[in-house]
């Protein structure tokens, strides 16, 4: 996002809105000022400037953030839906279950997470979906731990003959 990636509607839509509020809190602006600020600051690629300082003031190395190198270096699969209809509901437990799974969460305080494990859903709830269309990616650094994540990763959507309405994504905001 911070790079003008790709990114989907919704997560761009929280980073701004999540701005936004702490651009008006601190500046004491309206929220419309405070979300054109946020938006400016992306397209602008000061939002991007910005947290390379942060990164580098706290000693951290930007040649990796840089150099892309989870694109590289991970094993990746691509889920493909196994029926038509509508995604009637994505289990976030078995995504959860499935990420830690990859090496991206932790059971244990002391468990390493791999920086090359992650998932990628490209559907939603509500989302139309064709037979042998993506509807997920898998990312580990092993191709065992991708085999292990998959039937979750499978198992936790599920598809039926009618349209659900999407829910919003931001419900409310609490001040």
């Amino acid at each position: 996002l911070l790079k003008g990636g790709k990114c989907s509607q919704d997560l761009y839509n929280i980073c701004i809105s999540l701005s936004a509020h702490m651009i008006s809190m601190a500046l004491g602006i309206t929220l419309e000022q405070a979300e054109a600020k946020a938006e400016n600051a992306v397209k602008s690629n000061a939002a991007y400037s910005k947290f390379s300082e942060w990164i580098s003031a706290q000693g951290g190395d930007m040649s990796y953030i840089e150099s892309e190198i989870c694109s590289h270096d991970s094993k990746m699969l691509e889920v493909i839906s196994e029926s038509e209809g509508y995604i009637a509901s994505v289990d976030a437990e078995l995504i959860g279950k499935a990420s830690v799974t990859l090496g991206a969460g932790r059971v244990k305080k002391d468990d390493i997470i791999d920086p090359l494990a992650g998932i990628i859903l490209y559907k939603k709830q509500g989302d139309k979906v064709k037979k042998g269309e993506k509807i997920a990616a898998i990312y580990a650094s092993s191709c065992d731990k991708i085999a292990e994540a998959e039937p979750l990763v499978k198992s936790a959507f599920k598809t039926g003959a009618n349209n659900i309405e999407q829910k919003k994504v931001i419900l409310k905001t609490v001040m």
